[in-house]
């Protein structure tokens, strides 16, 4: 019974119900994977056309990229596609020399202003967005939180460990991995830092935070940026869920967070598209 706060975290019991109020919006939050390198198969991209029929009023996109040639996904391909969101907003995050990762956002609603978080990053970062939702002014930040940069022979490392859990092999395994985890950890911090104070210093009753946090729901990074704020998944999930596909598909690292709107559905939806899966989250005013 002490521990059921942290177990909601991770495995929360909820009753769903299939009749959503009209006055609700569809939030989803993806990481993208450059559209899977920006490839066209048979002149299409699935991801694109998943985004195309979701039926979401706002997207959030983490690495997002377009390749301007006619045999890869295009920028007007994509404002093509989703010609329903006449508004957008796509922002370079990182103080990498060399590299494009991106963050973008396709509404359904106005987008009054778009700003980069300013926190150290080399290939990372987030963005805050103000968004006209009827009335009221919402402030929105997508974000994509520094990777653990677990490479594929990190993933040989970890599955050799447990085949053959020899003393010395499990020792040598884990001081690499709890490194590369305790190095990219110590960078998340000061970005969560970063954006609690944003999110605390907002003059804006309506938040909502999302994106890819690379990390846990016991995390630093998940406690700093969640206080306050309510979870889709706690308070709609029902069971365990994951939103990685790596790592045998056990880590749950992107989130819907919202503050003075109601969570009333949360789906987290199995496509394979990319090596995250889509969340999907309908929200209303809190009454």
């Amino acid at each position: 019974l002490f521990c059921y706060p942290q177990m909601r975290a991770y495995f929360p019991l909820n009753f769903h119900t299939s009749k959503l109020p009209e006055n609700s919006f569809k939030v989803l939050s993806y990481n993208i994977m450059g559209f899977d390198g920006a490839v066209k198969k048979d002149g299409e991209n699935p991801i694109l056309n998943y985004l195309k029929e979701s039926g979401a009023d706002i997207l959030c996109l983490q690495e997002y990229q377009t390749v301007e040639s006619p045999r890869h996904l295009s920028q007007k391909d994509v404002e093509k596609a989703l010609k329903e969101y006449p508004y957008h907003k796509i922002q370079i995050v990182g103080s990498g020399k060399g590299h494009t990762n991106r963050i973008a956002c396709y509404s359904k609603y106005p987008i009054l202003s778009a700003r980069k978080l300013d926190y150290a990053s080399e290939y990372n970062g987030s963005v805050v967005y103000e968004l006209k939702i009827g009335e009221d002014t919402v402030m929105l930040i997508n974000n994509h939180l520094e990777s653990n940069k677990l490479t594929k022979e990190d993933k040989v490392v970890y599955e050799s460990m447990l085949k053959d859990p020899e003393t010395e092999k499990v020792k040598s395994g884990a001081r690499l991995l709890i490194r590369k985890l305790a190095e990219a950890s110590a960078i998340r911090a000061p970005q969560a830092d970063s954006i609690a104070q944003e999110i605390s210093s907002s003059q804006h009753p309506y938040i909502i935070v999302c994106g890819d946090f690379n990390d846990t729901p016991m995390s630093y990074v998940y406690r700093t940026m969640a206080r306050g704020l309510r979870d889709a998944f706690r308070e709609c999930g029902s069971g365990y869920s994951h939103t990685f596909r790596g790592f045998y598909n056990t880590l749950r690292i992107d989130y819907v967070l919202s503050g003075g709107f109601e969570p009333l559905s949360y789906e987290v939806l199995p496509v394979d598209y990319s090596d995250h899966h889509p969340v999907v989250v309908r929200l209303r005013k809190s009454s």
